[in-house]
Order: C-alpha cells, then sequence, then structure tokens
C-alpha cells in the first residue's frame, strides 16, 4: 500500500479470522528521516489496526513520538573513524589475497544484472553448504534481480584467475551502503576472497563518505560469524522497531488472551508447538 504522500510503501496483511488488516514495513527497514514520517505512519494508514515497521540503523527516534523497541546492533564501517588494525594472521591473509585476486564493483543496470545472474546459483549453493533456513532460504529470483534494477542497487565481486570466489549485493542510499547479501564459493574461501570483498567495500565507503553495514546478527548464526563482521567493522549502529497502534479498541479485543508485553502485534504471537506425550 502506497503512502497518500508519497515515499513509501507498507505490506498490507489481513488478519485471520477477522474483518481486519494490519501493516509491515519493507525489509530491511523503513526509511525515517524525522518526526513528520513517524507522524505519516501513524495517520496516514487508518485501516490499518497496526504497522510494525524497522527503522534504518542509526536512526533513534524520541521516546515522545512513537513506542519503539531496540532490536539490535548493526555492524558498522564508518569512513570518518580509524579503520579497526587486523591481526597479523588477517593481515597476511588479506595481503596474499589481495596479491592474487581482482575486485569489481557494477554500477550500470546491464553489469548489474549479469552479476545478479551469476550471484543466484551461487548463494544457493552458500545457502545450502549453511543450511540457510526460513526467510533467507526462501528468497526469489527476482528480489535479486530487482536490486540490480534500482539506480541505487550496487553488486560487487571478486576472482582469482577468473573465477569467481565471492560476491555481494547491496544498496547505497543516502550515507549508507547496507550490505544485503553475501556469497562466497567452496573456491573464495579456500583463497580468502571474503577478506578482499570487504577490504573493496570499505574502500568504496570511504569513496562514498558513507557508512558500510553489514546487518546484525542472527539468532541461529554462527561463532564465526559475528568474528567475521566485527573484524571489518568500526562501531553499531542500533536499530529499533516501530509499534504503532491505530485502532486501540481493537487492537485490545485482538489481543484478548495473549501477553502483550513481548512480541508484536501480540495478537499474531506465535503458537507454542505442542508435543505429543507417550505413555506407556
Amino acid at each position: 500500500m502506497p503512502n497518500p504522500r508519497g515515499g513509501w510503501r507498507l505490506l498490507q496483511r489481513t488478519i485471520e479470522g477477522k474483518d481486519c488488516i494490519d501493516g509491515v514495513g519493507a525489509w530491511p527497514y523503513t526509511w525515517i528521516t524525522g518526526r513528520h514520517d513517524i507522524e505519516s505512519l501513524k495517520q496516514d494508514y487508518p485501516d490499518m489496526v497496526t504497522i510494525c515497521a524497522v527503522t534504518q540503523p542509526g536512526y533513534v527516534q524520541r521516546r515522545e513520538d512513537v513506542d519503539s523497541i531496540f532490536l539490535k546492533d548493526h555492524f558498522a564501517y564508518d569512513p570518518m573513524l580509524p579503520r579497526k588494525p587486523l591481526s597479523t594472521r588477517s593481515d597476511l591473509r588479506l595481503r596474499r589475497a589481495l596479491a592474487i585476486s581482482d575486485f569489481e564493483m557494477a554500477t550500470s543496470k546491464v553489469a548489474k544484472h549479469d552479476m545478479a545472474r551469476e550471484f543466484i546459483p551461487i548463494y544457493r549453493l552458500q545457502s545450502e553448504r549453511r543450511e540457510i533456513k526460513g526467510f533467507f532460504q526462501n528468497l526469489t529470483d527476482r528480489h535479486f534481480t530487482s536490486v540490480a534494477e534500482l539506480d541505487s542497487g550496487r553488486y560487487f565481486k571478486v576472482t582469482t584467475g577468473g573465477v569467481t570466489g565471492a560476491m555481494a549485493c547491496s544498496v547505497l542510499h543516502e550515507d549508507q551502503l547496507q550490505i544485503l547479501h553475501i556469497a562466497i564459493t567452496e573456491e573464495g574461501l579456500r583463497q580468502n576472497a571474503s577478506y578482499v570483498l570487504m577490504n573493496g567495500l570499505m574502500q568504496v565507503a570511504d569513496e562514498a563518505c558513507a557508512t558500510l553495514l553489514t546487518g546484525g546478527m542472527p539468532d541461529s548464526a554462527r561463532s564465526s560469524l559475528h568474528t567475521f563482521k566485527q573484524r571489518w567493522s568500526n562501531r553499531f549502529a542500533p536499530v529499533y522497531m516501530l509499534r504503532i497502534v491505530n485502532d486501540p479498541i481493537r487492537y485490545h479485543t485482538l489481543c484478548e488472551g495473549n501477553d502483550r508485553a513481548g512480541f508484536f502485534p501480540a495478537y499474531r504471537q506465535p503458537k507454542p508447538i505442542s508435543k505429543a506425550v507417550s505413555i506407556e
């Protein structure tokens, strides 16, 4: 559903078994520029019982403007701050990988589409290798090609001897270079292509004077992912979720019997999976 004043869209969802709807912001977040955007969310969608929207990393809204909750920190590289020094071993890996690899960035739509088509099977194989489930497993090919069509969309890749070892899908918007997905091939793992990729992304961020964001830590992530993201960051950017209730009376009715202190909106709180008990 487009905002009547323009600027963004919300996903409209029906509430099962009820004659009403609610809304959720775009993935990965809804870009908020100030208090007027908050007021727009609260006023321009009167038919939505609630609106749940994640705001861009680094944006902190005032408590008196809207109810919100801290979600997580995103790892960030800020070009205005000194780079975090690499360990002796990591620095050696980077220098060796740089000596044999090339870093490329696609900016034209043709080049971005070419990289997107190459990125998709690499991402799929990585998902199988890492046993990624849920949202990221179900992304369609259209998701990746649509990023290539955006003026702000960017694709990157690292090749060693002409063989692709690492790729990244991202968006450069205003002062943020948001990495949406990174994919590493098995050959790239052996050649430390991810080191060249991250070094190149930091250089792009330097030239664009943009903060490089590599996301937060998923609940099921391995500790190695934390080490990887921390290695290439020099600060954190907080991410918040807006919890807007446009129809308090109906919300109260829908939430009857649910705990309102945690999951939002409470009436969509996942039901616990009952386990069968065998009696011997």
